[in-house]
């Protein structure tokens, strides 16, 4: 699927539930940088997550309307995660791929003109999301770090906390069933951590997943992680807005008895999918996307850009 525009038209119900979605949820409000809110990040433990340190905020661009702009692009790592967003001067990276395809990473965030990164969100601890971020780290400026809960110890892990410390950085775990917001240039990210630290000893890791509702103007994506069953059926209590324009899928296409629902919930016009040639996405995630009527990308068939100026929306596939 190539060069595919979504041009604003008459509402149909997916539009409308996505119309009212992007308005509902709570902002630190800023027309530049990085803004955190005031508040501390605490859930419902009690717990106060560490201070970030400061962002030298971006140049200003307008939160919406006129002159908003976002370029995300999906990179093709393999079966692995690392997605970066881009809003004027402002930069936000999802996940960072394993560490083999760490350098070459690196080398696509510079031939896109990123030198540095305002905010980098590892969503969970697994080495096809975490492994390269010590080339990240040790290779760009980063701004802030964020995080969910460490639940698993791997040679990426360490290496990544390797680089925050020679970087020195300190990350921002997000306290269990809390949110944070921000605002990159004309980017509001809404971040929702996981209610609780246990989802089963083989889902554990996965349903960790930090969920990133990335909004600019009237266009929404959702980041959705490795999230598996029980998480997708905390996501679909919980009254948190889902509905989206461009859902990049859960754990890299894998099928659940529940996906059909969390699909349907989130009323996305494209999906993104990261999966690998040896390592493909189910045929039943595909027959559920291709029955919605949803537009669907492969990264495994190349990098996926996705450019909006909070309304018409390009999809391009190298």
């Amino acid at each position: 699927m190539m060069g595919r525009f979504l041009y604003p038209r008459a509402m149909s119900r997916r539009d409308f539930l996505r119309f009212v979605g992007v308005g509902t949820l709570s902002y630190s409000l800023s027309a530049c940088g990085i803004v955190e809110d005031d508040e501390p990040v605490t859930g419902e433990s009690g717990d106060t997550a560490p201070a970030t340190r400061s962002v030298t905020p971006a140049e200003p661009e307008p939160d919406e309307g006129e002159g908003a702009s976002l370029t995300a692009t999906f990179f093709d790592v393999g079966k692995a995660d690392a997605m970066v967003l881009q809003s004027g001067n402002a930069c936000l990276m999802v996940d960072t791929g394993a560490a083999d395809t760490g350098k070459e990473l690196v080398e696509a965030l510079g031939a896109l003109g990123i030198s540095g990164i305002d905010a980098l969100v590892i969503t969970h601890f697994d080495q096809d999301h975490v492994g390269g971020a010590a080339d990240v780290l040790n290779n760009l400026s980063v701004g802030s770090v964020y995080v969910t809960y460490q639940s698993k110890e791997s040679d990426e892990v360490d290496a990544y906390e390797a680089a925050m410390a020679a970087q020195g950085l300190a990350a921002t775990e997000l306290a269990v069933g809390s949110t944070l917001d921000l605002t990159l240039g004309a980017m509001k990210v809404h971040l929702i951590a996981p209610e609780k630290t246990d989802y089963g000893e083989d889902d554990t890791s996965n349903d960790s997943s930090l969920i990133a509702r990335v909004t600019c103007g009237n266009v929404a994506f959702l980041l959705a992680g490795d999230v598996e069953r029980g998480r997708m059926e905390e996501l679909l209590a919980s009254g948190e807005t889902l509905t989206c324009d461009v859902l990049k899928m859960p754990h890299h296409g894998a099928y659940e008895k529940n996906l059909d629902d969390f699909v349907e919930a989130c009323a996305p016009g494209y999906a993104i999918i990261t999966s690998s040639k040896d390592e493909k996405e189910d045929d039943k995630t595909i027959d559920l996307l291709e029955d919605a009527k949803v537009d669907y990308y492969l990264t495994r068939k190349g990098t996926v850009t996705i450019t909006t100026d909070g309304s018409a929306i390009e999809v391009t596939q190298d």
